[in-house]
């Protein structure tokens, strides 16, 4: 082993030394930064040279640059992202049926409350013909209230247009359930 493979040796140790004390200088840089991951040079022994008189080790070298992070945490993260988009969607979903059944919307409303009271008013005199009509217009009344609006809504996963039923279907409906009073 001559001075060559010496200075080359702790040349290359120099080096990985320099590249270790790179890394821990990073990790001071960014201390405070929201998100960064601490890193760690990984120093392992460099390939052994085989000579005449056996193995020669040749010094250390830099084997990796890893980065320390929290399993649990991320895959924590990721889960409340995954939950917190989930409920954004629900949100865009609820406003848009708020926007429907809005307190502003007062024929809606009233519409609705009068299908309600006529269905009492039925319970009490189921045999009456008169309440039987008034069902039926207020049922109209509502399913006709606002069908832009009522029968076709955006879903809440999805993005394309449900359709929650042809116009007109709960005339049949009602119909149907006014002839099996009879």
């Amino acid at each position: 082993m001559g001075i060559t493979s010496i200075l080359n040796i702790a040349r290359n140790a120099l080096f990985a030394q320099q590249s270790a004390l790179q890394v821990l200088s990073n990790n001071i840089a960014n201390v405070n930064t929201p998100g960064y991951a601490r890193q760690d040079a990984v120093l392992n022994e460099a390939d052994s040279v085989m000579t005449d008189g056996g193995l020669l080790g040749s010094g250390v070298r830099v084997e990796q640059i890893i980065s320390n992070y929290d399993k649990y945490l991320e895959f924590s993260m990721a889960r409340e992202y995954t939950s917190m988009e989930e409920q954004m969607t629900y949100e865009k979903f609820f406003t848009r049926i708020e926007s429907v059944l809005d307190e502003s919307n007062s024929q809606l409303t009233s519409n609705i409350t009068a299908f309600f009271n006529s269905w009492q008013t039925l319970s009490a005199d189921p045999l009456s013909s008169v309440a039987r009509a008034d069902v039926a217009m207020n049922g109209t009344n509502v399913a006709q209230g606002d069908p832009e609006h009522l029968y076709a809504t955006e879903g809440p996963r999805g993005g394309g247009r449900q359709q929650c039923g042809e116009r007109g279907q709960g005339d049949k409906q009602y119909s149907r359930l006014d002839r099996r009073i009879q």
